[in-house]
C-alpha cells in the first residue's frame, strides 16, 4: 500500500480535521481508504464505512491539483481505520489488524 506521509506530501498538502473537512472531502477520505483497505476486508456497506470514520475522525489530508483537490489519509489515519473496522465479522484476519501475531507461548 503506497501511502503519502504528511511530511513527504507536496508543500501544497493541508492536513484537515474532521470537523474541518466538507461533505465533499469526507465523501473522497471515505473512497481512498475503501481503496487502500479493500485487501484487508470483505466489502463492508457504505453505512460500516461512514460511521467508522465518524467514530474515529482521521485527520485528513489535502492537496490542491490544477483541475481537482485529493483527499486523503496517512497510514497513521489509515490504521486507525483499519482497526476500528477489524471486529467487524466481515474482517480478514481482523484478530491480527494491529496486533501481534500469537507466538504459541501461552496456555494450550
Amino acid at each position: 500500500m503506497a501511502l503519502p506521509a504528511p511530511s513527504l506530501a507536496a508543500p501544497a498538502a493541508q492536513r484537515l480535521t474532521h470537523t474541518q473537512a466538507s461533505p465533499q472531502q469526507l465523501t473522497q477520505a471515505l473512497l481512498f481508504a475503501q481503496k487502500e483497505l479493500q485487501d484487508i476486508f470483505f466489502p463492508l456497506s457504505w453505512a460500516t464505512w461512514v460511521n467508522a470514520l465518524l467514530i474515529v475522525q482521521p485527520e485528513l489530508w489535502v492537496e490542491q491539483g490544477l483541475r481537482q483537490e485529493t483527499v486523503y489519509l496517512d497510514a497513521h489515519g489509515l490504521g486507525l481505520l483499519a482497526r476500528h473496522l477489524a471486529p467487524s465479522p466481515k474482517g480478514r484476519n481482523s484478530e491480527f489488524i494491529g496486533h501481534e501475531r500469537p507466538t504459541g507461548d501461552g496456555p494450550e
